[in-house]
């Protein structure tokens, strides 16, 4: 092992429990959307305090139909952050919507409220906030946006399982908000996703959107129009055994963060994002900007088996988004080009977490 360990970026960690979770619903010949996709639903619902929780393939289709449910169609315009995974973007695409892009904060990289009010226009069906890594938008500011104009909110909340804002979760205080299970979130179910709200008619909404167009499946016939976006219960019964897990993760995920910046907070040339642990913020990753090449950075230490990964270029400057915007975002470039993650996750020791720390020490004494 020692210095020759592979350090990757992220990694999901699963055991034994998962992998009978798994076995047992195929063996049971149920593999459908069914009792386990209730129980995760029911167990998500409890946890996050919300009355609705409504499994999705993933998180870009939870994120669609977070969107369809608060009424967003053809024609709309959605207020987005400049930075975020590509997901934010295509979920608005998708449900046949104008993505409008905000900056956002050089201190945690999330959405301006400013923008978002300067950005409004006759057209804006919704606001959709993303909480970057776990730290929560400016809620407070955004609601006040949303009632004076009477513009819902869906939270973006696909990297913020389990981390709150004033005492609630993140995903479950908008009109409606939408939570990622992809390997690289904090419990992973392969893919899946999670749309929230408290609203009975957003619920039906989406309900009928997932299962074409009807409540319920026993139904044989279809008012409405609708899809296939069901979840199914294999990857269910692999994400309720994940979700026992989540507390002690939440914990290490914490405890990781802590050690970085205890490790290198010293060092001139990295700088950390604002991180409110007192308000309840987990960070889900470890994120930094570099006040020098990043590219060099991370070339030195893959040449040392330690992998770190960039930050997403801003969505407004990917080809494919390119006409859906006409200015530059200055915040959004700054940090898409200087940001990076640095390695964690469940099965990073604090022994790994200490080697990475002590070799980001010698790149700068060297460098």
């Amino acid at each position: 092992m020692g210095i020759n360990k592979k350090i990757t970026w992220w990694e999901p960690e699963f055991g034994e429990e998962e992998a009978k979770a798994v076995y047992d619903v195929v063996k049971s010949g149920y593999v459908n959307e069914g009792k386990h996709s209730e129980e995760l639903s029911k167990k998500i619902k409890k946890l996050l305090n919300v009355n609705y929780a409504v499994t999705a393939p993933n998180g870009t289709i939870s994120l669609f139909l977070a969107l369809k449910g608060v009424g967003v169609g053809v024609g709309d315009e959605v207020i987005i952050p400049g930075l975020s995974f590509i997901a934010t973007a295509s979920a608005v695409i998708l449900a046949g919507a104008k993505p409008v892009f905000a900056d956002v904060a050089t201190y945690d990289c999330n959405i301006l409220p400013d923008e978002i009010e300067q950005l409004i226009s006759s057209t804006t069906k919704a606001i959709m906030p993303v909480h970057i890594n776990g730290r929560n938008a400016d809620l407070e500011e955004i609601m006040k946006i949303s009632n004076k104009h009477g513009i819902p909110v869906v939270e973006d909340a696909a990297q913020a399982l389990g981390s709150k804002y004033n005492g609630k979760s993140l995903g479950s205080i908008a009109n409606a908000g939408s939570i990622s299970l992809a390997p690289t979130k904090i419990i992973t179910s392969a893919q899946g996703g999670l749309v929230l709200t408290n609203e009975k008619e957003i619920c039906e909404t989406i309900i009928k959107l997932k299962d074409h167009g009807r409540l319920m499946r026993k139904w044989n016939f279809h008012p409405e129009i609708g899809f296939n976006f069901k979840f199914n219960d294999i990857l269910a019964a692999l994400a309720v055994v994940q979700l026992k897990r989540l507390p002690e993760r939440l914990e290490k995920a914490k405890l990781d963060y802590i050690q970085y910046y205890e490790g290198l907070g010293e060092i001139s040339e990295i700088e950390f994002f604002e991180t409110n642990f007192s308000n309840g913020n987990i960070p889900l990753w470890v994120d930094i900007k570099l006040k020098r090449s990043r590219e060099h950075f991370i070339d030195y230490m893959e040449k040392i088996n330690i992998t770190s990964r960039p930050f997403w270029p801003g969505i407004y400057s990917q080809k494919a988004y390119r006409k859906y915007s006409t200015r530059r975002l200055k915040n959004t470039d700054e940090i898409a080009s200087n940001g990076l993650w640095l390695p964690s996750g469940p099965g990073k020791s604090k022994s790994d977490i200490e080697r990475v720390i002590s070799e980001i020490k010698n790149y700068f004494r060297k460098n």
